[in-house]
């Protein structure tokens, strides 16, 4: 396969030309490209876990739950500016230079997005679009020195790590809040916040916001997703490439 990921390769390696493969790419229609995308390992314990899990999801009488009740979570990475962009121009325009010293000077900024199931609230008979929310890990700081674009001690926004300490904070300080204030007619029911298995979602920030969930008549709880399973959270599934795609180069 790896011999025919080109139109060149392919002409080469069979012995045909381009012309003669594109000619019969047209007419007969069976020949076409496709797209192949590495995918995660999964161990027999992997496969057993995301049966369980997929099951959890499915009544006693074989009706699927609605998931009004779950709430997806998940980090993502977002570059500042591209690399490659394309713009539609007129032959009398010119594209704006766009210059860095190097694709490592592209600032980046880590998000946590939250998500539900978007539904009708018949109580108050308005729409849930199901977007909780968007959040940067960034903390503001005074700039340390003046520059072309600020003057020293201008509050600026920059990126941080994102450690268990700092997690637990994000989910305390923005997603509950936003549940809360968004989901309030879900308040006499269990809410699952369902997350992967990165390394600052570990035990200890699970029963610490377990504690946190449960005050006021809430019970708010976290959920892990089976490893190796970016598949059964919505936002890997193409919540953030749509978000991706809308992003200014």
């Amino acid at each position: 396969m790896h011999q025919r990921q080109t139109s060149r390769s392919l002409a080469h390696n069979s012995g045909i030309p381009k012309t003669t493969i594109f000619r019969h790419m047209k007419k007969e229609g069976r020949l076409k490209r496709a797209s192949s995308r590495l995918r995660p390992l999964l161990t027999e314990v992997n496969m057993k876990a995301r049966l369980e899990f997929a099951m959890s999801f499915v009544k006693e009488d074989r009706e699927f739950v609605d998931m009004h009740n779950v709430v997806h979570v998940d980090e993502k990475w977002f570059d500042l500016t591209k690399v490659n962009g394309k713009f539609y121009v007129y032959d009398d325009e010119e594209l704006p230079l766009r210059a860095t010293k190097s694709k490592n000077f592209i600032t980046k900024v880590m998000f946590l997005a939250a998500v539900a199931r978007p539904r009708h609230d018949e109580a108050t008979n308005q729409f849930f679009d199901g977007k909780l929310g968007m959040w940067p890990f960034v903390i503001q700081e005074p700039a340390k020195r003046t520059s072309k674009n600020r003057a020293r001690d201008t509050l600026i926004s920059t990126p941080i790590s994102v450690t268990s300490e700092v997690y637990f904070d994000m989910l305390v300080s923005n997603v509950l809040p936003a549940i809360k204030r968004k989901m309030s007619f879900m308040k006499n029911s269990k809410i699952f916040i369902q997350q992967d298995n990165a390394g600052p979602h570990s035990k200890s920030v699970n029963h610490r916001f377990n504690q946190v969930g449960s005050y006021d008549g809430w019970n708010v709880a976290l959920k892990n997703q089976p490893a190796n399973s970016p598949d059964f959270n919505v936002l890997d599934l193409g919540f953030f490439n749509s978000i991706q795609s809308l992003q200014c180069c």
